[in-house]
């Protein structure tokens, strides 16, 4: 027994030696064999991997495994692409296991690449320069490659078959075998990355401190990764954890196919640094904006070509805007959340989260096509006042109250679709710079079908008025809706603040139903309204109706018709609202009947209320520009009718005192007698004016009112006048006062020589000048005109006495003129 464990321990010890001498060998020759064989080495490492490689310097050394250096390593790129190197790095470090060595096979525990630099290229054809590593290439001339073939060796049992064969000669079947290699850790230090996308066009992208661990590593097998980066300048904001692999299928590398499962921290990120990238900023909206720097957290599974993604951020801190339209303060929640998939060029999104100050909502069922969109949308009842302080529309109508969505989305070629309900719980707003809420205790649901939508019925309070309202919209792009709305009573001030200084005005009991449109910047529609009564412009109104249409700034009043002042006005016409640099115009027709000029006259505050009674009937075609009276006057174009019964000048009898004037005149004197002012008390002694009926046509030519016509009769008189008068009250009329024939010859038989004033119908006339600014003219008799007429009269019967008085009347009577002078 003791021989037979002495001769095993021989053999143990001899093999030690062996080995031993061995491992010497190798350690005292490795760096000179991989020298002689360093063309071979490189050549066969570019088979595998399909690329030429080359190396300034390889060292190796040896202890407990074997440790190999490289200095100066470049990885051609594939030939179809720039002749760059696809991998450069100073310095390639491998620790590997000796003793599997001498089995030909390479296990590598430690693979660590320092600085290196790998250019990424996507041609336009969308193909990438990674595609063809490790694919085979084509075989040498021979169908051979090279391969590890026996050399003699310097001793007995020395010869390793380690040294490549350079030779064109066939190699033993076993030496054409594969050599097995595993890596166990790759590591890359402080590394760089150059991407290339010429299909885009964009600038290229440089990731700069590039810190990747890989461990488990193999081709064929799923490794893990660590991985830290900075996409953007030298501050590290990538970080990504998880496993990846295999990587090598059938021989060849499919980057799409390869499997990943990792979880991705992004950040700090700016939104400059976003858009220096060709990509993201092609896909980030132009109006996009945000503050400060923003992180984003992901998990991907899956493959490159079909991948799974969960995305989180969380923007609460930052300021983000959108264009004009919206704009988020720091501070306030925004939360954004996401999950999906992209396969064959589509991304569908299971679900989208957002929560955005009270807002929380949900999207479901998501997908993007073709540049289309769809999803469903489901929120929690939300506040609307903290949403829309966001929104720069909504804001100055300050709304609040709660909101409920559930609808699906559709956006097919930039057009929404919504199929769904909105909820609308106690709204409230404002009209802009309102003081009180004119919409409020807004309830009722709004029914989305595709671009149409059913409104209501919608109950709420219009100002303080209890309302109803049901729409029917047809298309909500372009906007064409119909509506119905009933009011018990509006109060204008609360709907326009701007004339809250106007009285009370008021409308009771209103219908209104109509059309809506908006095409473009082009918004018009169509209203039929009426109201049972009320107040507008201080004007009390019964029983008014309406019938208008308006488009962009036009509004087109086909009928307003109302009972005003104890009779009736219509109206009818167009005006232009003036929009920046267009001064606003109109063109209407009035028409009124029977009304009380008093009371009209006095809902406007006018001081002619005191000075005017009557009942007027007429119409009046008007047309101007401009904004307020001042423009308009000078501008205003027209003419029309009037008629006027049963009507009084108070404080003013323009008769009386044309009458009282005509004084002194020769062969009259005074005109009237005492005896016929005391007869005539109601005309002589009466303050006012009496008028029966006046009438006039005119024109209207800026702001002066012209007529040639004027009329106004009474019982003992008639004032004929043609002048014009304008709206500063200044007055200037040619006119006469013609007695009644009653009058008339009642003053002539009181003072005979008063008949030298009539005309051929026996009435007196009197010229006169009505001048000055109303309500009080200066009312003054033509005297000129009146002596001249009494003196003619005068001499005309002073002839006629002489002639009857020398008996030539009889003859002229007999014989005529002709009898006089002798024929």
């Amino acid at each position: 027994m003791r021989r037979l464990l002495m001769i095993a321990g021989g053999v143990i010890g001899v093999f030690i030696l062996i080995v031993a001498a061995l491992v010497g060998y190798a350690y005292l020759n490795l760096n000179s064999i991989i020298a002689a064989n360093r063309a071979g080495i490189l050549e066969r490492a570019s088979a595998a991997l399909g690329r030429s490689i080359t190396a300034d310097e390889i060292k190796a050394s040896l202890g407990w495994g074997a440790s190999i250096e490289v200095t100066g390593v470049k990885l051609a790129d594939d030939d179809t692409f720039p002749q760059l190197p696809f991998v450069q790095a100073d310095n390639v470090f491998a620790k590997v296991e000796f003793i599997p060595l001498l089995f030909k096979e390479i296990r590598v525990t430690e693979l660590i690449l320092r600085q290196p630099q790998i250019r990424i290229i996507r041609n336009a054809e969308g193909a990438m320069n990674v595609s063809s590593l490790a694919k085979k290439r084509a075989h040498r001339a021979g169908g051979q490659e090279p391969g590890f073939a026996p050399k003699p060796s310097a001793g007995p049992g020395l010869g390793l078959g380690l040294i490549p064969n350079m030779s064109s000669a066939p190699e033993p079947a076993i030496a054409t075998r594969r050599r097995k290699v595993t890596i166990e850790d790759f590591t890359i230090k402080d590394g760089r990355i150059f991407y290339f996308d010429n299909g885009s066009g964009g600038a290229p992208v440089t990731v700069s401190a590039v810190n990747l661990k890989v461990t488990h590593f193999g081709l064929a097998k799923p490794f893990d990764i660590a991985l830290d980066l900075a996409a953007f300048g030298d501050a590290k904001n990538l970080e990504v954890d998880g496993t990846a692999g295999p990587i090598v299928k059938d021989g060849a590398i499919d980057a799409g196919a390869i499997p990943i499962n990792l979880e991705a921290s992004a950040g700090p990120l700016t939104l400059a640094e976003l858009k220096s990238v060709s990509h993201l900023a092609k896909a980030l909206p132009r109006g996009l904006m945000f503050s400060g720097e923003i992180k984003l957290k992901a998990r991907v599974a899956g493959t490159l070509d079909a991948i799974s993604f969960d995305a989180s951020s969380d923007l609460s801190s930052n300021q983000v805007a959108y264009a004009s339209s919206f704009d988020k303060p720091a501070g306030t929640t925004l939360k954004l959340t996401a999950s999906g998939a992209r396969a064959a060029g589509k991304i569908v999104m299971r679900q989208a989260n957002m929560e955005l100050a009270d807002l929380q909502a949900k999207l479901t069922d998501i997908a993007f096509e073709a540049g289309n969109f769809s999803a469903r949308a489901d929120t929690n009842k939300f506040d609307l006042g903290p949403i829309a302080q966001l929104i720069s529309r909504a804001q100055p109508y300050n709304p609040t109250g709660a909101a409920e969505i559930h609808t699906a989305l559709h956006l097919v070629n930039s057009k929404p679709e919504l199929n769904g309900i909105v909820i609308l719980t106690n709204v409230n707003a404002a009209m802009p710079n309102g003081k009180k809420p004119p919409v409020s205790d807004l309830n009722g649901v709004v029914r989305l079908a595709g671009n149409a939508a059913a409104v209501g019925p919608l109950t709420l309070k219009l100002g303080s008025g209890n309302a109803q309202l049901q729409a029917k919209v047809d298309s909500m792009r372009p906007m064409h809706a119909t509506y119905r709305l009933g009011v018990d009573k509006i109060t204008i001030a609360e709907l326009i603040p701007s004339r809250s200084d106007k009285g009370t005005e008021n409308l009771v009991q209103v219908s209104a139903s109509g059309t809506v449109a908006n095409d473009g910047d082009t918004f018009g529609g169509a209203t039929k309204l009426s109201a049972a009564s009320g107040m507008v412009a201080n004007v009390p109104f019964s029983l008014l109706v309406l019938d208008t249409n308006y488009a962009s700034d036009r509004v087109n009043v086909n009928s307003l018709k109302f009972g005003a002042f104890d009779g009736s006005i219509g109206a009818s016409g167009v005006a232009t609202i003036g929009k920046a640099g267009v001064t606003p115009a109109f063109d209407f027709k009035v028409e009124a009947q029977n009304v009380d000029m008093q009371k009209a006259l006095d809902s406007q505050h006018s001081k002619a209320a005191n000075t005017i009674r009557g009942s007027l009937t007429g119409d009046i075609q008007i047309a101007g520009r401009g904004k307020g009276l001042d423009q308009v006057k000078p501008t205003m174009r027209g003419s029309g009718r009037a008629q006027m019964d049963n009507g009084k000048l108070l404080g003013f009898n323009l008769v009386a005192q044309a009458l009282k004037k005509v004084d002194n005149i020769r062969e009259i004197g005074a005109l009237v007698p005492p005896s016929v002012v005391d007869n005539h008390p109601e005309l002589f002694k009466s303050p006012d004016t009496d008028i029966q009926q006046a009438s006039l046509t005119f024109v209207i030519a800026g702001p002066r009112i012209i007529s040639h016509d004027i009329v106004a009769r009474s019982t003992d008189y008639s004032i004929f006048g043609d002048g014009w008068f304008d709206l500063d009250k200044d007055i200037d009329l040619a006119a006469k006062i013609i007695m009644s024939n009653a009058f008339s010859s009642e003053l002539v038989a009181a003072k005979h020589n008063v008949s030298y004033l009539t005309d051929s119908d026996g009435q007196v006339e009197i010229p006169l000048r009505i001048s000055g600014q109303l309500p009080h003219p200066a009312v003054v008799p033509d005297v000129g005109i009146i002596a001249q007429r009494a003196a003619q009269h005068a001499m005309q019967s002073r002839v006629g006495q002489l002639l009857q008085k020398k008996g030539l009347g009889g003859i002229l009577k007999k014989n005529g003129l002709g009898g006089l002078l002798g024929f």
